[in-house]
C-alpha cells in the first residue's frame, strides 16, 4: 500500500513526528453517472477543508461560474482541476458521465 508523511508538532512543541496516512486517505474518488437531472458542486474556501476538487468528464457538458466572475462553458471530454480556495459552483448537464476526486 502506498502510504504518504506529514509532520505534526508535538504537544509541548518540541520538534515534529512524522504523522503516516494511507494514499486512500488522502485521495477520495467516485464515478459521476449519467443522471435525468443536472448536477452541482458548489466549492468555497471554508468549506474545501485545504482540499482540491478534480472533475473529468467523458460526455456531456457544464458551466463553471467564479463568484465576480464570467461563466465558463465546458464541453465534455475535458479534466478540471479547482484549486482549494475556489469559491463558486460546477454544474454538469444532466446525461454527464464521468469521475471526480477530492486531494
Amino acid at each position: 500500500m502506498s502510504r504518504t508523511t506529514e509532520h505534526q508538532g508535538s504537544a509541548q512543541g518540541k520538534g515534529k513526528r512524522p504523522v503516516t496516512r494511507r494514499a486512500s486517505e488522502a485521495i477520495a474518488a467516485s464515478r459521476i453517472d449519467p443522471a435525468l437531472d443536472r448536477r452541482t458542486w458548489s466549492g468555497s474556501a471554508a468549506a474545501g477543508a485545504g482540499r482540491c476538487r478534480i472533475f473529468l468528464l467523458l460526455h456531456g457538458s457544464a458551466t463553471l461560474e467564479f463568484t465576480g466572475a464570467d461563466l465558463l462553458m465546458l464541453q465534455a471530454p475535458f479534466l478540471l482541476w479547482l484549486p482549494e480556495t475556489l469559491v463558486g459552483e460546477l454544474r454538469i448537464a444532466a446525461g454527464c458521465d464521468g469521475f471526480t476526486a477530492s486531494i
